[in-house]
């Protein structure tokens, strides 16, 4: 089985991840221009995603395997944007 790390690093070029527990942390380098990013099997359930700057709790839906996260226009940080993804 492709761990959530794995899986996310092989989809996105200039994003890279940690984890700790049932948490995983997504850092982005490049804010997406169409206020959507997709994410493909993280090989968990997720429960729920954060901004981590500001706590701001983002929409997100599962198409198929893969997560549809809804993002605002503006990045709350424009040199390492990091979402904070719950799973169970």
């Amino acid at each position: 089985m492709t761990s959530a790390r794995e899986s996310y690093k092989r989809a996105a070029g200039n994003v890279r991840t940690t984890a700790k527990g049932r948490t995983l942390y997504l850092h982005g380098f490049e804010w997406p221009k169409q206020e959507r990013l997709e994410v493909p099997d993280l090989g968990a359930r997720v429960t729920s995603i954060n901004l981590l700057a500001g706590r701001q709790r983002l929409h997100f839906e599962r198409p198929g395997n893969g997560v549809c996260i809804v993002v605002p226009a503006q990045a709350p940080d424009a040199e390492d944007i990091v979402l904070e993804v719950k799973t169970s």
